[in-house]
């Protein structure tokens, strides 16, 4: 058997999987009975098939041998499609000689060359599956329990396959986002080849923080191919760090992925003239209240570790753990209420199979053109703010600050490389004035939800507020002596104009 399998995966814990489950049995009624699926995954010594991208693996199914072999995998977060080749075995001996597409078994052929192909590591898994008829198509859902096995190291198998059995792409996502559009799931997790390889390497797989710095496109790249670049980027970003942020305590888990929900909402400012406008609406106002719901429990994560580092008072440590842990109830509860996890997969598919452009469709445009265009329009924006800077009111001066983080955000996605970094560089110190202004307002406004008979967290609040007012003068000073500074410096996306000069001197 031969063919291109299309799959959407998404990690669950067991009680999610569970609830997935029963909304599958109402949905599509009682799944099969449990297949018992072991698999063994064979590579040469020097794991040449794997460093190829190809994985075969002699699978039990329902009492029959298949070899199934992997190649030309495209992934994308838990979007997968990859080319599959199977076969019925006699003996769980790997046969490549019987891997039916021509191409690829001389490929395998070519790259074990004479060596053997030997078990690298191995899966066990239960299975369940239903079917959905979906208006588009039909996508058969499986329920994976189990685990992945390489010498005495173990790694746990909770997951979810959506794989389309026939019909357009669309009804992949769409039965994805209407099962689990509303619960915790992680949509970065690897296939599980890659789970196996990295735990025979002595490396499992665990959740971790993902960067979302874009890559940024060539001079002279079309917009619609640097839109696909930033989409690309954000929503792999978002997936891993959304999927950190509902199931873990770490504090990086929320603050990079409101960083990488405004790194995609400065992508689409950038790009608006080639997008849909329903796109562009969906884009940034689920990014924006998806930041706004995660933005509390940062603050009580920055807070609640600045606090614990002046004092060792354990009664204080016991109080901000308990608010910094009902601070992540609610966001968490506010990401499912939100449906998050339905939005990533919405990114996913727009990143995947497209959908972005409008109708009638408008010229593409190079990426210099459109972030010339968006650049101005900030740099506008910011001036009009900055040039009063001394004398803004805390919202007036926090709004600055947003709009110079957008201009940023617009600057590194921009091909701009030669004259960016001396604006750059005066960027990022009026920024970091304006955060350590930023930072006081939100201890000012922080109102922890905890039980505290002794009111302990607000005296130690009183007393970092202040020593944190005694450098507000300070900072307001040096960010209007760095404003000045930035604007003088000649505009990376404007280089052929003079750079302007600040209308008044803030001191």
């Amino acid at each position: 058997m031969t063919g291109v399998e299309i799959e959407l995966k998404a990690g669950l814990a067991p009680l999610v999987a569970a609830t997935l489950a029963r909304r599958l049995n109402r949905l599509a009624g009682p799944a099969s009975a449990p297949l018992k699926l072991a698999a063994i995954y064979f590579d040469t010594a020097d794991r040449r098939l794997a460093q190829e991208g190809i994985a075969f693996r002699v699978r039990r199914e329902d009492g029959q041998l298949v070899q199934t072999v992997k190649a030309g995998r495209t992934q994308l977060g838990g979007f997968h499609q990859v080319r599959e080749v199977s076969c019925r075995l006699a003996t769980p001996v790997p046969r490549p000689d019987m891997v039916a597409d021509p191409l690829l078994r001389a490929r395998i052929q070519e790259v074990a060359a004479e060596s053997p192909l030997l078990p690298r590591f191995e899966t066990r898994v239960s299975r369940r599956l239903w079917r959905v008829q979906h208006a588009n198509g039909l996508v058969e859902v499986a329920l994976d329990r189990g685990e992945i096995r390489a010498g005495p190291a173990r790694d746990p198998i909770s997951e979810v396959e959506f794989e389309l059995l026939g019909g357009s792409p669309e009804a992949l996502f769409a039965v994805a986002r209407q099962l689990i559009g509303n619960l915790p799931a992680d949509l970065s997790i690897p296939n599980k080849a890659a789970r196996g390889e990295a735990l025979a390497a002595g490396s499992p797989r665990r959740l971790k923080v993902a960067a979302s710095k874009p890559p940024v496109p060539d001079a002279g790249t079309s917009g619609e191919a640097s839109w696909r670049l930033a989409l690309g980027s954000a929503a792999r970003a978002i997936a891993a760090n959304l999927a950190l942020t509902l199931s873990s305590d770490q504090p990086e888990g929320p603050h990079q992925l409101r960083v990488a929900l405004r790194r995609l909402r400065a992508a689409e400012r950038m790009h608006r003239p080639l997008l849909a406008a329903n796109i562009s609406l969906l884009i940034r106002e689920v990014a924006r209240e998806i930041g706004r719901a995660v933005a509390p429990l940062r603050d009580s994560d920055v807070l609640t570790a600045e606090l614990m580092a002046v004092s060792d008072d354990p009664a204080l440590a016991t109080a901000l753990q308990a608010a910094n842990s009902v601070a992540r109830t609610h966001a968490r509860s506010e990401l499912a209420r939100l449906q998050a996890t339905s939005f990533v997969i919405r990114l996913i598919e727009l990143s995947a199979i497209g959908g972005w452009k409008p109708e009638p469709r408008r010229e593409d445009k190079p990426v210099e053109a459109l972030a010339a265009r968006a650049l101005r329009k900030l740099w506008a924006r910011a001036a009009k703010l900055g040039d009063r800077l001394s004398t803004l009111s805390d919202e007036d001066r926090h709004e600055f600050r947003k709009t110079l983080k957008k201009l940023r955000y617009c600057i590194e996605i921009s091909p701009v490389q030669d004259s960016r970094k001396p604006f750059s560089s005066a960027l990022k110190k009026l920024q970091e004035d304006l955060g350590t202004l930023n930072d006081l307002s939100v201890l000012e406004a922080w109102q922890p939800d905890a039980t505290d008979p002794d009111d302990i967290i607000a005296a130690a609040k009183a007393m970092l507020l202040k020593a944190a007012r005694g450098r507000t003068d300070l900072s307001l000073g040096r960010a209007c002596r760095h404003w000045r500074d930035l604007r003088g410096e000649a505009r990376p996306w404007d280089a052929d104009r003079s750079p302007s000069r600040p209308r008044s001197r803030n001191r």
